[in-house]
């Protein structure tokens, strides 16, 4: 045991100690506790980005705080499992963080687990070499990823990189910024488990958020990893505003046969991050699991899980 698996399971024995309720108005009375202005920023960025439920102090509404109680008591069993099969302490550190951040908006801790040495996604003591990568980026944005993955391993290497992207803006800006290099694929088009249609959400925040939706003007086309990339993957990077779940459910075939170096966002809902894991374990058993942060101080988002391949 060390200071980490101390905290770690003190964490764990509150939860189960707890009602589900108890454990709700546990986290409401820690909120009260922070500073006002703290209180009101949490509360606009959750009116912004919805993903986790609703916040509104002066109605009454702690929507986010009932569905986070919820999940950390239904699941404790789930995170305990997760924690078990994280590969190294920072990883475990950051989990720890993120918990002790839901329950008593611990701020010092996530601060402290920040990633500051690596860019984000590309953590050098997990996969410090690159060569003849086909590397996919779903959610590619405006090709900050790619650029990231070149300055980590240079312009020698990869073989192809296919960036996949809704917004037909963004997507050309991506062209523009990542003229120069070759062997880049852009597909405008929506990775889920099964092909089909859907449509886009424009967020009234920033592109990067932008959305599928089940109605909208715009329509999408939905296909699967499985379907449109054919050759063998070596690296995938996935962060599409909580689409990743279903993405990976039509990339099992790549994540069974091919074992890819997966750089999955798990933040966008409450399970995601004990879920999405669970879901790759159950498609591929030969990976060692990482946890990476690279968000925030106040609420945790920008938290990676790393899957590699197993030594």
């Amino acid at each position: 045991m060390n200071k980490i698996d101390i905290e770690f399971s003190a964490l764990i024995k509150t939860i189960k100690e707890m009602e589900r309720d108890e454990l709700y108005y546990m986290i409401k009375r820690n909120f009260f506790k922070i500073p006002l202005f703290t209180q009101r920023s949490l509360e606009d960025y959750f009116k912004k980005f919805d993903y986790w439920g609703s916040l509104d102090i002066d109605g009454g509404d702690f929507d986010i705080f009932k569905q986070k109680a919820t999940s950390l008591h239904k699941n404790v069993e789930k995170y305990i499992w997760l924690y078990q099969n994280l590969k190294d302490y920072r990883s475990k550190y950051v989990l720890y963080s993120i918990i002790s951040n839901a329950m008593y908006f611990d701020f010092a801790n996530l601060q402290k687990c920040t990633e500051n040495a690596f860019k984000h996604y590309f953590d050098l003591d997990i996969y410090p070499q690159a060569q003849d990568e086909v590397f996919v980026d779903v959610g590619s944005y405006t090709g900050d990823s790619v650029l990231d993955f070149i300055d980590c391993y240079g312009d020698r290497s990869y073989k192809e990189i296919y960036c996949f992207e809704i917004t037909k803006s963004v997507i050309e800006q991506s062209k523009t910024n990542l003229a120069r290099l070759k062997n880049v694929h852009f597909i405008q088009k929506a990775l889920g488990s099964e092909k089909g249609q859907t449509f886009l959400r424009c967020s009234q925040v920033d592109p990067s958020a932008n959305q599928t939706s089940s109605d909208g003007d715009e329509r999408v086309e939905v296909t699967t990893l499985d379907e449109e990339v054919q050759e063998k993957i070596s690296m995938i990077k996935m962060d599409i505003e909580g689409g990743e779940k279903d993405a990976l459910k039509g990339a099992k075939r790549h994540i069974k046969n091919d074992s890819p170096c997966l750089m999955i966002a798990v933040y966008h809902k409450h399970d995601d991050i004990w879920q999405i894991p669970k879901m790759i374990y159950n498609m591929n058993k030969g990976y060692d699991f990482y946890l990476r942060y690279n968000g925030g101080p106040i609420f945790p988002t920008e938290t990676t899980l790393i899957c590699k391949q197993k030594d």
